[in-house]
C-alpha cells in the first residue's frame, strides 16, 4: 500500500474506532451503561477512548449459595488487562492517516493483545447473557408455578363447586329423612 491509500484505510480504521466508542457507551434497556461496571450512570468512555468506569462486575444469585457475574465492566478493554484498546485503535487510525510506519509496526504486538482481549470480553458477556437467561426462565417457571398455587388455591371451578354442592345438598335431603324416619320408630307411641 502507498501513503494514500494508507490514508484511506486510516480514515475507516477511524470510522470504526467511533463505532466501537459508540458502542462501548450503550445503554441497557434501563438507561444505565452497560461496560461502566458499578459507575453505570456515568459515560465509560470518553472521547479518546480512556476508560472513566470501575471495575466492578454485578452479580445475581444462580444457585442457593451462589452468585454469577451478569456485567462485564469496560475495565476488559484496558491495559490492566492487556492494552487500552479504543485508544488504540485510534492511535493506529492516525498513524495510517499521516504515513507513520514506524508507529504502525509498533503497535502490531499490542494490535493482537486488544483482539485477545476483545475475544475474551465477548466470552464473558456470553457467559453473563447465559445466567441471565437462565435466570430469566427460573423466573418464569416461578411465575407459572405461582400462578398455578393461586388459581388452585383462591379461584373456585364454578362446575366444581356446583357438583360438590349438589352432592352435599342431596347428602343432607337424605340424613333428614333417615332422622326423621329413626325419630318416628323411636318415638314412644301415645
Amino acid at each position: 500500500y502507498n501513503a494514500t491509500a494508507r490514508a484511506g484505510i486510516g480514515v475507516q480504521v477511524q470510522g470504526l474506532f467511533q463505532n466501537a466508542l459508540d458502542a462501548a457507551n450503550a445503554r441497557g434497556h434501563d438507561g444505565e451503561f452497560v461496560l461502566a461496571g458499578s459507575e453505570s450512570l456515568t459515560v465509560p468512555f470518553d472521547t479518546n477512548g480512556q476508560y472513566l468506569g470501575d471495575a466492578t462486575v454485578r452479580s445475581v444469585p444462580s444457585d442457593s449459595a451462589v452468585t454469577a457475574g451478569v456485567t462485564v465492566p469496560g475495565s476488559a478493554l484496558t491495559a490492566v488487562n492487556g492494552v487500552d484498546v479504543l485508544p488504540l485503535l485510534s492511535k493506529i487510525a492516525t498513524a495510517l492517516s499521516t504515513n507513520d510506519m514506524t508507529t504502525l509496526r509498533a503497535a502490531l504486538p499490542d494490535l493482537d493483545t486488544a483482539v485477545k482481549q476483545v475475544s475474551s470480553a465477548r466470552t464473558q458477556a456470553g457467559s453473563a447473557m447465559n445466567v441471565l437467561d437462565q435466570a430469566t426462565q427460573a423466573r418464569s417457571v416461578m411465575e407459572q408455578d405461582m400462578t398455578d398455587a393461586i388459581s388452585k388455591f383462591v379461584e373456585v371451578d364454578t362446575v366444581s363447586a356446583a357438583s360438590e354442592l349438589a352432592k352435599a345438598s342431596q347428602a343432607l335431603e337424605v340424613s333428614r329423612t333417615v332422622s326423621q324416619h329413626i325419630v318416628t320408630v323411636l318415638a314412644p307411641s301415645t
